[in-house]
């Protein structure tokens, strides 16, 4: 038999660790200075959701306009037609007079479209910053909608009006679905960049 003295050395026991408590969830989802582990959704600043918006209207712009060039093919009207169209908006009505492709007017409204889109695409991120993207596919659908109604039979009439008779002569699904189309590709791209 072993003596006291001789016993078998005990193995020294790890320290527990101490339990701690959890701290309560605070404001955007964080946890005593760390991201909590639950899903939380991250609180939306203005500018980002305005950021977000309008890098999708960009994109959806994009999207636009190859719909408007093929909706003009179509109809036998030259590609470049809509983007002259557009151009009248500063450059007057001076590229409506020939269907002729005219460099500065092209540009010039493909240039005054993507601005345009993307201011947009940022009004639409805001709105949505202030009610929740759920349904942000619908919600751009409706936006598109709007759109369409506002710029065939209010801006266009207003700001430039031998404009606004060129667009009402044109097929249903040339200008009006097309801002459906923006409408629903912004309604896709926001939530994808919103949660970046």
């Amino acid at each position: 038999m072993m003596s006291e003295e001789q016993e078998e050395p005990k193995e020294e026991e790890e320290p527990k660790e101490e339990e701690q408590p959890v701290p309560e969830v605070e404001e955007a989802g964080r946890v005593g200075g760390a991201v909590a582990a639950e899903r939380v959704m991250p609180v939306v600043t203005a500018g980002s959701a305005i950021g977000a918006g309008s890098l999708a209207g960009l994109i959806a712009g994009i999207v636009q306009a190859i719909w408007l060039m093929i909706a003009a093919t179509a109809t036998g009207a030259p590609a470049w037609g809509p983007l002259k169209v557009i151009s009248t908006m500063v450059l007057g009505v001076g590229p409506l007079q020939t269907p002729a492709f005219e460099a500065g007017a092209v540009v010039t409204g493909a240039i005054l479209h993507l601005v345009i889109m993307v201011l947009l695409g940022g009004l639409f991120g805001l709105i949505l910053s202030r009610i929740g993207m759920g349904l942000s596919v619908l919600l751009g659908l409706v936006y598109g909608l709007i759109l369409w109604v506002l710029s065939q039979y209010v801006v266009w009439p207003v700001i430039q009006p031998d404009a606004a008779a060129v667009i009402s002569r044109s097929p249903w699904w040339g200008p009006g679905l097309s801002l459906l189309v923006y409408g629903l590709v912004l309604g896709l791209l926001y939530p994808l960049f919103r949660s970046r």
